[in-house]
C-alpha cells in the first residue's frame, strides 16, 4: 500500500498572502546526488528508501491520473468557473489557492517538519492528485477561492501586510519600515513660496511691458490734448482798417481738431481759405488769415474760436478803425404790418419775418403777442447783424370772422417796436370730408452749447371732418439761416437734428392724435437753427398740406467777456515800474447765478490784482494789470 501524499502544514493563509513564499534549499552533500522531491528528509531515510519512494509516487500519480481520465462527472476547467476578472488560470498554483479550513495534521508531524525543509521541486506529482482526489467531498458547502476573488481592500490590505511582517520576523528576516514623507522644515516651505511669488510677478512684469512695447511702437500717437496751457487766441493786430489783413492765432487747442470762428454773436468770420472751419495741426496750434471786408463795422468786435469736438473756447476783441464814428445798435424791423389773408377753420399760415441792427454792437430782444392765435418762433434772440423769426396764425377752435393782432418787441438798445397782424377765418363747408388741423403752427426748443437734448414737444393732429383722415409727414426740411446752414454744410451733418415718433396715422371724425418732436443738439455750435415739417393727407382733403415751423436756439456756453483785446505798457530801463492798467470783463447772457473766475498769466514780469474773484449776471468787474520791468 503505497504511503499517504503528506497534507499541507501549518497556516495556509501564510501560504495565499506571501507574494514570495519563503523556501530554503538545502545545500547538498559533496560527491551525492541531489535527493528527489520528497517529504521525507535524506537525513532519516537512505538513498535506497527515496528512490523506492519516488518510484511509488509515480505509480500513484499515473494511476489517479487514469482514474480522473474515466470518471465521466468531472467537473470543468478551472478556469471555465473564474470571476470575470482576467484568465489567469496560467499563473494559479496550488499552493496559492489552500482551502478555507486548516486539516488536521496526521501522526508523521516528523515528516512534516522535514518536508518545510525540503523545496518542492516536482509539485505537479500530486498537485492535482490532491486537489482531484477528494474535490468532490473537500468543496462540499465551502466556497470556491477562484469564484470568491476579489481585489483586496485597504482593511485586508493592512491585515496581509501584518502577516507578512510577521512571517518575515519569525523567519529571521530584516524588515525596514517605510518612512513618511519628511515635511520640508518651516524656512525652506518660506523660502519657495517667496520663489514661486517672485517667479509669478516676474511673468506679470514680462507682459505688461510686452504691452506696453506693443503699444509705443505698434500703434501712432495721439495727443488728445496739446495744452501748454488754456486754448487762445490772438491777433497779428488788434486795431485794423478795413480792407487790411490779420492773423489769426490760434494755440494750445485739442491735437488735429476742427476750430470754428464767429464774431460777435454768432456770425461766422470769413477767411482767405473761404470757411469759417479751420483744422489745427497735431500740436492744436495753427495761423490762418483774416480779411477784414466792408461787412465789418466801426467799433470794437469779438472774435471767438471754439474747438468742435471738446466745446472748448477763446476769444479776443479787434476794433476796428478809419471808418467813421462808431454807431449804436439800432433794431430795424422789415415790416410793421403782416396780413395773413382768410383761410378755413383749422388753417395755419405761416409768415417770415427779419430783424436788423443797422448800427454796430449786437442786440438782445424778446417779443410777444397780444392774441392766443398768434405765435412766434423764436420768441426771443440775440443778434449782431439780423435775425429771422417765424410768425403764424392758428385758426383752429376759432369763429369764422376777422381777427386782428399785435405783436410787441423790445430790446436793451431803447424803445419798442410794434408789428400788427390781420387775418380772416372762413367756415367749414357742410360736408367737409376728412379735415387736417395740425396744431400749435410753431415749436420752439433751447439748448446749452454741449449740453443735453431738450425735452419732447407734441404736436396734435385733429380731424374736425365728417370722415377718416389719413395723414402722413412729407417734409422735413432745413431753413438755411445764414451762418448756421453753412456750419452744418461744413461739418457734414447729413443727419437731421428733428425727429418724429409718428411719420403717418389715421384720425377719425372729431378726434384727435399725437405726436412728439425730439431735437438732437449736442452735435450742433450756438446758434439759431430752423426746421419746417409738412403734414398732408390724400388729393382733395381741406387744409392739406400744413406745415410747421421748428427752431432751436442753442445758447452760448457761461463764459467771460472781455472788454479789451490787448494792453500796451511802455518801461525805461533802471526807473520805476510803469502805471498799472484796468481790464473790464463780464459774464456771458448764458450765465445764471453767481460765477467764480481766476486770471493765469504767463510771464512772471506780469501780474493781476486781483486775481481771482466772483462775477454776477452782466455786471462788470475789473482788475488791475501790473507789469515789473525790474526783471527784464
Amino acid at each position: 500500500m503505497s504511503p499517504e501524499p503528506a497534507e499541507v502544514s501549518g497556516d495556509p493563509l501564510e501560504r495565499i498572502t506571501s507574494p514570495y513564499p519563503k523556501v530554503s534549499i538545502p545545500q547538498p552533500q559533496p560527491f551525492e546526488t541531489p535527493p528527489p522531491p520528497t517529504s521525507f528528509s535524506p537525513g532519516v531515510l537512505d538513498n535506497g528508501n527515496v528512490v523506492e519512494h519516488a518510484v511509488q509516487r509515480l505509480n500513484e500519480a499515473a494511476r489517479r491520473i487514469a482514474e480522473v481520465e474515466q470518471d465521466g462527472n468531472r467537473r470543468a476547467p478551472r478556469a471555465s468557473r473564474l470571476a470575470p476578472i482576467r484568465d489567469i488560470s496560467a499563473d494559479i498554483q496550488r499552493h496559492s489557492t489552500p482551502l478555507q479550513r486548516v486539516s488536521k495534521k496526521t501522526n508523521h508531524e516528523q515528516e512534516e517538519d522535514l518536508g518545510k525543509r525540503i523545496p518542492d521541486l516536482w509539485p505537479w506529482l500530486y498537485q492535482d492528485s490532491d486537489a482531484d482526489e477528494s474535490e468532490s467531498v473537500n468543496w462540499a458547502n465551502r466556497t470556491d477561492p477562484l469564484l470568491a476573488r476579489h481585489f483586496p481592500n485597504s482593511a485586508e490590505v493592512a491585515r496581509i501586510e501584518e502577516e507578512d511582517l510577521r512571517r518575515a520576523m519569525a523567519e529571521g528576516l530584516v524588515t525596514l519600515p517605510l518612512l513618511p514623507q519628511q515635511a520640508h522644515p518651516a524656512p525652506y516651505r518660506r523660502v519657495r513660496m517667496t520663489f514661486v511669488v517672485l517667479v509669478i510677478l516676474a511673468i506679470i512684469a514680462s507682459v505688461l511691458d510686452g504691452i506696453l512695447i506693443s503699444v509705443a511702437f505698434l500703434h501712432p500717437r495721439h495727443a488728445g490734448n496739446a495744452l501748454n496751457g488754456p486754448p487762445s487766441l490772438t491777433l497779428s493786430s488788434n486795431a485794423v482798417r478795413i480792407g487790411q489783413m490779420v492773423t489769426v492765432r490760434i494755440r494750445h487747442f485739442s491735437s488735429s481738431t476742427n476750430v470754428y470762428l464767429t464774431h460777435d454773436i454768432q456770425e461766422a468770420v470769413q477767411l482767405i481759405t473761404g470757411s469759417s472751419l479751420v483744422k489745427v495741426g497735431p500740436n492744436g496750434s495753427t495761423d490762418v488769415a483774416m480779411l477784414i471786408d466792408s461787412s465789418w463795422t466801426p467799433g470794437y468786435h469779438t472774435i471767438e474760436a471754439e474747438d468742435v469736438a471738446t466745446r472748448y473756447t477763446a476769444s479776443t476783441t479787434l476794433q476796428i478803425t478809419g471808418a467813421g464814428p462808431t454807431r449804436p445798435s439800432h433794431l430795424l424791423i422789415d415790416t410793421t404790418m403782416l396780413d395773413f389773408g382768410a383761410d378755413y377753420q383749422g388753417a395755419n399760415t405761416i409768415q417770415s419775418l427779419t430783424l436788423h441792427n443797422s448800427g454796430g454792437g449786437s442786440i438782445s430782444w424778446a417779443a410777444n403777442s397780444d392774441q392766443p392765435w398768434l405765435l412766434l418762433s423764436p420768441p426771443q434772440g440775440i443778434f449782431s447783424a439780423s435775425q429771422t423769426i417765424a410768425v403764424a396764425v392758428e385758426r383752429a377752435n376759432l369763429k369764422v370772422g376777422d381777427y386782428k393782432g399785435m405783436i410787441t418787441f423790445s430790446s436793451n438798445i431803447g424803445a419798442v417796436e410794434r408789428v400788427s397782424v390781420h387775418m380772416t377765418v372762413r367756415a367749414l363747408p357742410a360736408n367737409p370730408g376728412p379735415v387736417l388741423e395740425v396744431t400749435p403752427p410753431v415749436l420752439s426748443f433751447t439748448a446749452l452749447d454741449g449740453g443735453s437734448d431738450p425735452a419732447a414737444q407734441a404736436l396734435t393732429i385733429s380731424n374736425p371732418g365728417s370722415q377718416s383722415l389719413s395723414w402722413s409727414i412729407t417734409g422735413n426740411n432745413q431753413i438755411p439761416m445764414g451762418s448756421q446752414s453753412l456750419l452744418l454744410l461744413m461739418l457734414d451733418n447729413t443727419s437731421n437734428w428733428l425727429s418724429t415718433d409718428q411719420s403717418s396715422g389715421v384720425v377719425v371724425p372729431h378726434s384727435t392724435g399725437v405726436i412728439h418732436l425730439n431735437v438732437h443738439s449736442q452735435n450742433l455750435l450756438p446758434g439759431v437753427y430752423t426746421d419746417v415739417l409738412s403734414f398732408a393727407s390724400k388729393h382733395g382733403v381741406i387744409n392739406s398740406p400744413q406745415t410747421v415751423s421748428v427752431s432751436l436756439t442753442i445758447l452760448p456756453r457761461c463764459g467771460l467777456s472781455l472788454r479789451a483785446g490787448n494792453m500796451s505798457f511802455t518801461a525805461v530801463s533802471g526807473q520805476s515800474n510803469p502805471s498799472n492798467q484796468f481790464l473790464s470783463f463780464n459774464a456771458t447772457s448764458s450765465c445764471t447765478g453767481v460765477l467764480n473766475w481766476k486770471a493765469v498769466s504767463s510771464a512772471n514780469w506780469l501780474s493781476l490784482t486781483p486775481a481771482s474773484g466772483q462775477i454776477k449776471g452782466s455786471a462788470n468787474t475789473v482788475t488791475a494789470v501790473g507789469v515789473n520791468a525790474s526783471i527784464l
